[in-house]
């Protein structure tokens, strides 16, 4: 068993972080809203839940069969 003062801070924290981000998305999507996106490739605006998947450390869009990652910033829900 691992001590506390051993942990890595916000080992937890960035997962809890990240489904909360990815459930806003997709709260917002099945409401009949769309997600603004600023990824590394070009931006988008979206409206598919099926782009977005949640990781440990934060809210991942598809690029063909990758995954990038995005920045909480470079999310914006719209309409």
């Amino acid at each position: 068993m691992i001590a506390n003062s051993k942990m890595k801070a916000n080992y937890y924290g960035k997962w809890a972080a990240a489904r909360k981000a990815y459930a806003e998305i997709i709260k917002h999507i099945e409401a009949g809203g769309r997600v603004a996106i600023a990824s590394y490739t070009k931006p988008r605006v979206l409206s598919d839940a099926r782009w977005f998947k949640c990781g440990r450390d934060g809210v991942y869009i598809a690029r063909g069969k990758n995954w990038d990652y995005l920045f909480a910033e470079a999310i914006r829900l719209v309409d």
